[in-house]
């Protein structure tokens, strides 16, 4: 049966203006939940309206309200080291995606991102991904591993050399077993199998965007399912669409695009 979603978009659409601080400036929250959360102008409300508005087709095209939302977002960065700074994730992560929203809108930072320079070498680049810390928290260092691709993709600072020595390492360190990143580590024990899973993600819609092919499609819909199966996704898994369950779906789903493994 077809579904209607206009209602859907209409109220995706109050929700973003309930958020709007003022033209082209947008806080994270607007609710207190008993923390110290920030009510004011966000790094993540800004960036995260203008992905919304871009998936629904809302973008403004009124010239001076999207130079609003341009101005907001430029003006968040730090001209010294060209990061985009938030106190709930790491400094590339938000770089990564308020230089992702400004993409969005045919802009483009500032400055240029120059903590990321030491990086930029195939030596640097190298060094920083062997440093993550693959086994004890992955989730979390995939923010960094990921974000530093889109980062320097989306800010026009990143060669086709560089982005070659991106994916070949993570060609090369593919988990034959699990199909996940990093090799070897995904069964480590060390963490659950959806911790590793949802770090995968995140280098996942890196090899998306450049339409590289995966190593290990076939295992990587295994470990999805076997997952899924084997009830080792957190409790209450379908009950509510959370980012498990959203990164859950993407790396099926990128994974099926390539072959038809366990298709049915």
């Amino acid at each position: 049966m077809k579904k209607d979603v206009n209602h859907f978009i209409n109220n995706v659409r109050k929700v973003i203006e309930r958020h709007k601080i003022s033209e082209g400036a947008y806080a994270r929250w607007i609710m207190e939940d008993g923390t110290d959360r920030k009510m004011g102008l966000n790094e993540y409300g800004c960036a995260d309206a203008v992905n919304i508005l871009y998936t629904i087709g809302d973008i403004p095209k009124d010239v001076e309200k999207r130079q609003a939302m341009v101005r907001v977002l430029q003006d968040m960065q730090d001209p010294e080291t060209g990061l985009f700074v938030e106190e709930t994730h790491h400094p590339i992560h938000t770089t990564a995606h308020c230089v992702a929203a400004l993409e969005l809108l045919d802009a483009e930072p500032l400055y240029k991102i120059t903590a990321l320079e030491p990086y930029k070498t195939k030596e640097g680049l190298y060094k920083f991904l062997e440093e993550l810390d693959w086994k004890g928290t992955p989730w979390q260092m995939s923010h960094r591993g990921a974000g530093i691709y889109a980062a320097l993709n989306n800010a026009g600072e990143a060669t086709p050399e560089w982005n070659h020595w991106y994916f070949e390492w993570l060609w090369n360190e593919a988990d034959p077993v699990t199909g996940l990143w990093r090799k070897d580590c995904a069964t480590s024990g060390d963490k659950p199998a959806y911790e590793h899973m949802a770090g995968s993600f995140h280098y996942l819609f890196n090899h998306e965007h450049a339409k590289m092919p995966l190593r290990y499609p076939k295992k990587m819909i295994d470990s999805c399912l076997d997952m899924y199966y084997k009830n080792e996704m957190q409790a209450g898994f379908g009950q509510n669409v959370n980012f498990l369950e959203i990164d859950w779906v993407y790396c099926i789903t990128r994974s099926v695009r390539q072959c038809t493994h366990r298709f049915e």
